[in-house]
């Protein structure tokens, strides 16, 4: 067994979900709110600039110095948080998916997100991901409608609230894996 320090297991005890979904609902709204559009294009790259945020603090959690990050690209901060045990490798397919679309847009002028690649999107989601991801999806459908802007939109706030709450358990992830 790991002897764990008392600060840690305190934090981890602060970094408990109700406390973290009491902190992260109001971000979450905001981010529900800031990728709502009728336009693929706005909900991938915002929900791409939310995602990538969120993975370059919960990487920055796990180095000395965070100067290192500034200079990733998305896929480079994904093998890094990858490579430091912050980022879960079952995400990864997930997160490789969104930055596919945001580049077919970047690079792709007339790139058109549709059904299939939504489809696709949630095929790359694990067993664990889908069942909570359409528990989630059915309650926001009925505050926010049931098109497909809003699924996607929802499907990317997923991945950005997992990437939150492991960064605010980070501090107790990071002791274990020492």
């Amino acid at each position: 067994m790991v002897n764990v320090p008392q600060d840690a297991l305190l934090a981890y005890l602060r970094t408990n979900t109700e406390a973290i979904v009491d902190e992260i609902v109001p971000k979450y709204r905001d981010f529900l709110e800031d990728i709502k559009s009728n336009d693929f294009l706005s909900i991938i790259l915002r929900g791409h600039l939310y995602v990538e945020h969120e993975l370059t603090e919960l990487n920055s959690k796990f180095l000395i110095d965070g100067k290192f990050l500034s200079k990733n690209k998305f896929l480079q901060q994904l093998e890094l948080g990858l490579a430091l045990g912050a980022v879960e490798k079952e995400w990864e397919p997930a997160l490789k998916k969104l930055n596919e679309f945001r580049n077919k847009y970047a690079h792709n002028l007339g790139f058109t997100f549709n059904e299939q690649y939504y489809e696709d999107f949630i095929s790359t989601f694990s067993l664990e991901m889908k069942k909570n991801f359409e528990i989630k999806c059915i309650e926001l459908t009925k505050i926010y409608g049931n098109t497909l802007h809003t699924k996607l939109g929802i499907l990317i706030s997923h991945l950005w609230v997992l990437l939150v709450i492991e960064s605010r358990r980070a501090a107790i992830k990071k002791i274990l894996l020492l």
